[in-house]
């Protein structure tokens, strides 16, 4: 069976579903357009991630995680500890929210 995101919304956050189809709406809508990619990580079904890549090189990343009921995290490094920006995504407006920051933060 195939990956996709579909398929862990279905199998592996169904109680986040709606965070997760709203970031999808705002990636393919908003962050896609201004030069945003996402990866899904190599192991488990709670890791992806997003790069701006400009000139060919990825310059920022953000990586997600959904391991908490109902929450979405999102942290600028891979490690916590190391990350300078963090976000829980709670609601769809802390999704639009962080679309927001990560738009205003890439034209940096």
């Amino acid at each position: 069976m195939a990956n996709t995101l579909m398929h862990d919304i279905e199998h592996h956050a169904k109680d986040k579903a709606s965070l997760v189809q709203t970031l999808a709406l705002l990636f393919a809508t908003e962050l896609n357009p201004a030069g945003w990619q996402v990866y899904r990580g190599r192991n488990g079904n709670n890791s992806w991630r997003i790069y701006l890549v400009k000139e060919g090189k990825p310059t920022k990343i953000w990586y997600f995680t959904g391991y908490d009921k109902g929450k979405i995290r999102a942290r600028n490094q891979y490690h916590w500890l190391h990350a300078s920006k963090k976000f829980t995504m709670k609601t769809r407006v802390d999704v639009i929210r962080f679309v927001k920051f990560v738009l205003k933060d890439g034209s940096k």
